[in-house]
């Protein structure tokens, strides 16, 4: 689950081509993404080569 408000950064690609982001230590396990209300933008490379990675959870979008 990442949680927190407003946006999440962009990131770009390391030596090893996978992108620096904090939640890297899960990058092999990780098979769902949950994303918190109050985030408010994915930011590019986010999730890059979570190849295990099936699915993720986007909060609704409220337009009224």
């Amino acid at each position: 689950t990442i949680e927190g408000q407003g946006e999440i950064d962009d990131y770009k690609l390391g030596e090893d081509w996978i992108a620096d982001v904090p939640w890297e230590n899960f990058y092999y396990g990780t098979k769902k993404v949950v994303i918190s209300e109050g985030i408010t933008r994915i930011g590019n490379y986010a999730f890059y080569s979570f190849e295990n990675m099936e699915s993720i959870v986007l909060p609704l979008l409220s337009i009224f």
